[in-house]
């Protein structure tokens, strides 16, 4: 269970807590009883599960609500902050809460669909109004520190490209057809504003969909992503989300529209028309002769290349 240290500790990051009725989410200890912020330390330690109030916390919370449990999977790619979860035989151990200090600019509404679906669901909103069920019974603490100030526009972008990432996973290829799609994945990523999506919050996001999909090739497909940003810089032709979408089976991905503005995407869809960018292009040997290729890292000279 808990300790009165643990209550301590849990006061000190300026959580507000409540009992939680046994078999639901409400706050109190019987059916009926009112909200209130003055539960005494006997009562939370007495409670089989507990939870603590957003608004009077100065908190506010990151549900993960994927019934599929896809988008949990890829939770490490926000700021790192206090984080519980739930445990239980058919799903193990997830996490599916990250809760975030309140600062200056308030808390962040997101919501994604921001209408639920018959076929997807909701994948991930924040909370900021109600309370978290955080401990005992089947809920677990994966991470038990303060929780952190975070830069809102920062987290609304990790978030798009958590359920973008999503998306992809559930539509994602066979075996056979992984360098394929990882060619046009890597080409959809190159095309984010690069101060918003750096390469390495790309790469981490790449990997997880690697070890998600059990695919042992991961520098191979993290590197496409530095790989087609420079090809795009100099002014080649990359694939794109159409191409993307395209060959994971005329899929929507709807959350590309979160990590670009709109008039952006319209722009990139039109450039992606009529072009069919090879990796391997087959060329004659005078063409060849006049192409300027990239260096290569060789890691035994001359004949063992990166």
């Amino acid at each position: 269970m808990r300790s009165i240290d643990d209550l301590k500790r849990w006061k000190s990051y300026g959580f507000n807590m409540t009992p939680i009725i046994d078999g639901s989410k409400a706050p109190g200890i019987k059916v009926g009883d009112k909200w209130k912020h003055d539960w005494t330390d006997q009562e939370l330690l007495k409670s089989e599960r507990i939870g603590f109030f957003h608004k009077e916390s100065n908190v506010f919370t990151v549900d993960f609500d994927d019934k599929s449990y896809v988008s949990h999977g890829y939770i490490n790619l926000l700021p790192y902050s206090f984080t519980d979860g739930k445990v239980g035989k058919d799903i193990g151990a997830v996490a599916t809460h990250r809760t975030y200090k309140i600062n200056g600019h308030g808390a962040l509404n997101f919501k994604y669909p921001a209408v639920k679906s018959k076929e997807g669901g909701l994948l991930i909103e924040t909370l900021s109004n109600k309370q978290t069920v955080f401990h005992g019974g089947d809920r677990k603490i994966f991470v038990d520190v303060e929780p952190k100030e975070v830069d809102l526009k920062l987290l609304e972008d990790r978030l798009g490209l958590i359920c973008f990432m999503t998306e992809v996973e559930k539509a994602w290829v066979k075996d056979g057809q992984r360098d394929e799609a990882h060619l046009r994945l890597a080409g959809a990523l190159a095309r984010l504003p690069e101060d918003r999506f750096p390469d390495e919050i790309l790469v981490k996001a790449v990997e997880h969909l690697c070890d998600r999909t059990d695919d042992r090739e991961i520098k191979n497909r993290t590197n496409k992503i530095t790989y087609q940003r420079k090809q795009l810089k100099n002014g080649k032709e990359i694939f794109g989300i159409t191409k993307l979408k395209k060959f994971l089976g005329d899929v929507d991905l709807a959350a590309y529209s979160l990590l670009i503005d709109q008039s952006e995407q319209e722009e990139l869809q039109e450039q992606e028309i009529d072009k069919d960018p090879k990796e391997y292009p087959l060329i004659d040997g005078l063409t060849f002769d006049t192409i300027e290729y990239p260096k290569v890292n060789l890691i035994v000279d001359p004949i063992i290349p990166e």
